[in-house]
């Protein structure tokens, strides 16, 4: 696996959980608790993740 591959991995991954739990709060289910990252990581995934266009 090169680096590249596994940063793009990383990336989806990354995105996928943000973009499910932010569904989830807005379909009125509670958040993830406790959250399994810090909210340092929610914050850098959430600057990371603003510009990506769903499927």
């Amino acid at each position: 696996m090169t680096v590249e591959t596994h940063r793009s991995g990383f990336e989806a991954v990354c995105r996928d959980a943000v973009m499910i739990e932010t569904a989830k709060v807005q379909m009125g289910l509670p958040p993830l608790l406790p959250s399994p990252w810090p909210t340092s990581i929610w914050e850098l995934l959430k600057r990371l993740t603003a510009n990506v266009q769903p499927h």
